[in-house]
């Protein structure tokens, strides 16, 4: 296990969740106000004026974390924690500095910071307060961070419906879609009795490969326009089935549509079940579609 761990190129593997640094370091900066940007360079130079090895230190961890990450691909927001983390002895380091002037030793003081952060708090989590804090957007992040909202619910709903209503015992569906708007992970969420029956599929090229299972469900829920959440190209193995089968070509001549449905942000969503299997010359038409891009995948056994 570990010499495989140890010959493993994740930097392959995740190549298709990386972008370039000017876009990695605008993702990180993003995720922060600039107030709080600048109490972190406040704090870093009052950190070299005092000699703070300590905060000094946590600042270097905070820059390797960063850089060592970025060679695998980028950092979401879970992934800017501990870059974030290693940068707060210097942050805290400029508020007590702050709240130690004699003339900010009143009560006001603490009061006018605690009014701050639960303006950053209301701007990054909450819909209302980014909409009512717009004219004082600097004191929260530029990268919201507000709960999952699906336009058109009762549309889901009824895909879920119909898909209950359609299969039988051992019938499975699979979904090509990857996105905040539609993914299996998304219907599973929705209705946790959906489980036995997904044939979950390939999310990421370079990752995971088309998985060829999925061509054998009996049912498919596709997207137009197609429906993925990283850079163009980096995920064929959803785009180019859920084109097929929408334009009814290759692999999608053995699919009928059965229903259609309005999904979030105006995407269309379609259901398809499946009428023939998907014959051997439709799955080396794919097969060779996909090497254009990735000359190493193999048609599997058919």
């Amino acid at each position: 296990m570990i010499l495989k761990i140890l010959g493993t190129s994740y930097g392959d593997l995740y190549s298709g969740y990386k972008t370039t640094l000017a876009s990695q370091l605008e993702q990180v900066i993003s995720r922060l106000s600039y107030v709080n940007w600048l109490l972190i360079i406040l704090g870093l130079c009052i950190s070299v004026i005092r000699r703070n090895r300590f905060s000094l230190f946590c600042a270097v961890a905070s820059v390797l974390t960063f850089f060592l990450f970025t060679r695998t691909q980028d950092p979401d927001r879970h992934h800017s924690m501990p870059i974030f983390l290693w940068l707060f002895p210097a942050y805290a380091q400029a508020i007590v500095a702050i709240v130690s002037m004699p003339a900010l030793r009143s009560r006001w003081s603490a009061v006018i910071i605690a009014v701050a952060a639960g303006f950053a708090y209301l701007g990054t989590f909450l819909p209302i307060g980014r909409q009512l804090l717009s004219p004082v957007s600097y004191v929260f992040a530029r990268e919201d961070t507000l709960p999952l909202h699906l336009d058109n619910m009762s549309e889901y709903r009824r895909l879920i419906d119909d898909l209950v209503r359609e299969m039988r015992p051992d019938d499975r569906f699979s979904v090509f879609a990857s996105g905040s708007v539609m993914n299996d992970w998304l219907l599973f969420a929705m209705n946790k009795g959906l489980d036995p029956h997904i044939e979950w599929i390939c999310q990421v090229d370079s990752r995971d490969q088309f998985r060829p299972g999925a061509l054998k469900s009996k049912y498919v829920v596709v997207t137009d326009p197609p429906v993925t959440h990283l850079q163009s190209g980096a995920q064929l193995c959803v785009t180019i089935p859920d084109q097929a089968i929408v334009e009814g070509k290759g692999i999608g001549a053995a699919y009928k549509r059965i229903a259609a449905y309005r999904l979030s942000g105006d995407v269309k969503g379609y259901l398809y079940e499946q009428m023939r299997p998907v014959s051997k010359a439709e799955i080396d038409a794919l097969y060779s579609e996909f090497r254009e891009k990735y000359p190493g995948w193999a048609t599997p056994e058919w």
